[in-house]
């Protein structure tokens, strides 16, 4: 997976690529319906507004997909998200 995700994205940031070992150690079952901005605060021990612009940085290389918005906002993996469904 790794190998894959660095050839097509090389411009990860350790703080995007933190969030991705995340959410793919705990699986699609980890984090209720994936990680929120507020978690990633949390796991990557950075501000609010970084953790927000990795995650939408993520969003728009198309590795990770938004649903729901404002304070239920989550991400999730593509890949999670089309084993779980749609949400």
């Amino acid at each position: 997976m790794w190998a894959e995700l660095r050839e097509q994205h090389p411009q990860l940031t350790p703080i995007q690529t933190k969030a991705i070992n995340k959410l793919y150690d705990v699986g699609p079952d980890g984090f209720a319906n994936g990680i929120s901005t507020e978690k990633c605060v949390n796991l990557c021990r950075v501000s609010r507004a970084t953790a927000y612009r990795e995650l939408t940085a993520l969003c728009e290389m198309g590795v990770l997909v938004q649903t729901g918005v404002g304070r239920g906002t989550r991400y999730q993996m593509v890949s999670q998200r089309s084993s779980n469904g749609p949400t």
